[in-house]
């Protein structure tokens, strides 16, 4: 079963017109998070088990307005293949030199662009990723619904450069088999109302 570690709730303020402005908190309902690849023989992907969230954010009606702050903490060691291969998962995890550098963070600094469209934000966000000992800073793209459940739903996919961070794509077998640079990575989470 996944574990989601959270140091503290993401809590945000619903604002409105009216003069009875009330504060809610969120918690988060569930998450997904994968990171996507490609090798010289197969497409590989490997999901995240393991992750920490620290946000406070404040939304209008039900659409998300402002990020205050936000970080997020995965340990490395808890990406796992989805073929359950303890050789796989020792490979990523010494190519990430997890030992050294056991987590990899993502630091939000500013919200770089905001579109709106019924119950849809879109934003671009400026942050500073901890990849293998290199920070560089990151734009990440996200997508955020509100539900009929009063949900909010934040998901987005960042393509990055291994060798950007540092990181040599690992080869295998006699170099028979290489990993690709570049890899995807998808994350998604969903907040409901604390009641």
């Amino acid at each position: 079963m996944r574990t989601f570690f959270f140091y503290s709730l993401l809590l945000l303020f619903l604002t409105t017109q009216s003069a009875d402005v009330k504060a809610q908190f969120y918690h988060a309902k569930s998450y997904k998070m994968s990171i996507k690849g490609t090798s010289s023989y197969h497409d590989w992907t490997s999901d995240v088990k393991n992750v920490s969230l620290v946000g406070d954010f404040m939304i209008t009606n039900g659409m998300l307005e402002k990020i205050k702050k936000a970080t997020v903490l995965v340990l490395t060691k808890s990406i796992q293949s989805e073929q359950h291969s303890n050789l796989m998962d020792e490979r990523t995890h010494n190519t990430l030199k997890a030992d050294k550098y056991p987590s990899i963070t993502y630091e939000f600094i500013s919200i770089k662009s905001v579109q709106k469209e019924f119950n849809r934000t879109s934003m671009v966000i400026h942050g500073t990723l901890s990849l293998a000992g290199t920070s560089k800073v990151t734009d990440l793209f996200l997508n955020v619904i509100t539900n009929e459940k009063g949900e909010v739903i934040i998901s987005g996919e960042k393509k990055i450069k291994m060798s950007d961070y540092g990181i040599k794509p690992p080869v295998f077998m006699l170099g028979l088999l290489r990993v690709g640079d570049e890899v995807s990575i998808n994350y998604e989470v969903t907040l409901e109302p604390k009641r």
